[in-house]
């Protein structure tokens, strides 16, 4: 089997049959997917909880393999197209119910992002993608810190960088924020050059700039402090900027109180 023809069959597994390619929240498109699909097996053949236990189990090492591929074909640590992990976190909420009834149906799709997969790397060896503290979600897509980190590093004028989330009132999940230590000379907007190589929704809605970052005595990063601290002007001290029509400018009050209004659409 050729590489192309290796990475077109993981991409088939791994987005489960196109839905990971799906424009809006590629994950709660899988998860439906998969609710779905579970219902007819059940409704349809008899399927118990206990098959699909045994449907997960079948299928994890065949998504692990299929979402490595992926991963190592696009150069990314957790492609956002990848949604069978969401899949098997359905089959796996449905195992683990007391009977099948509707209430299941339901837990099992609001639960659709609690499960974690192994992912293989291009050394061979396997890892976990985490699904809390190092990632966030915006509009119902996942969005890997590490990611849009390795894009902040790669910024000229960015000495340090974090990346995490800020809950913003009318918003589902958390908007990006990219807490950064700049370079004598940082001009924010090149920071623009984000929406050339990440997706639109991994793009860091607000940008704040601090002269150190928040580290434990075992020097890791204090994402969660930066999140909970939040973006308001009149309660966290450093430069804000906010995203606004692909151009970074100054997150004043008045800009603060637009978008918590909803004027200001991030």
């Amino acid at each position: 089997m050729n590489n192309a023809m290796r990475v077109r069959i993981a991409d088939l597994l791994s987005t489960w049959f196109g839905c990971g390619f799906a424009p809006k929240a590629p994950g709660t498109v899988g998860s439906a997917a998969a609710v779905l699909i579970a219902a007819a097996l059940h409704y349809g053949a008899g399927f118990t909880r206990w098959h699909f236990g045994l449907l997960a189990l079948v299928s994890f090492f065949p998504a692990v393999w299929a979402a490595g591929v992926t991963a190592q074909a696009r150069k990314l640590k957790d492609p956002q197209i990848v949604v069978i992990d969401e899949v098997i976190g359905q089959w796996l909420s449905l195992a683990g119910a007391a009977t099948l009834s509707w209430k299941a149906w339901l837990a099992a799709f609001l639960l659709f992002r609690t499960f974690d997969i192994l992912r293989r790397d291009a050394e061979g060896f396997y890892y976990f993608i985490e699904r809390s503290g190092d990632s966030y979600r915006f509009r119902g897509e996942n969005v890997s810190a590490a990611l849009v980190e390795r894009e902040l590093l790669a910024t000229p004028g960015v000495l340090e960088a974090v990346a995490t989330g800020v809950e913003i009132a009318g918003y589902d999940g958390r908007a990006g924020l990219a807490v950064v230590v700049p370079a004598a000379g940082f001009d924010v907007a090149a920071l623009e050059r984000l929406s050339d190589c990440l997706p639109r929704s991994a793009l860091p809605r607000f940008v704040r700039l601090v002269p150190a970052l928040s580290r434990t005595a075992s020097l890791k990063l204090l994402r969660r402090a930066w999140s909970q601290e939040g973006v308001d002007p009149a309660r966290v001290s450093g430069e804000l900027w906010l995203l606004d029509a692909g151009k970074y400018r100054r997150l004043d009050s008045e800009a603060y109180r637009d978008v918590v209004s909803g004027k200001l659409r991030l």
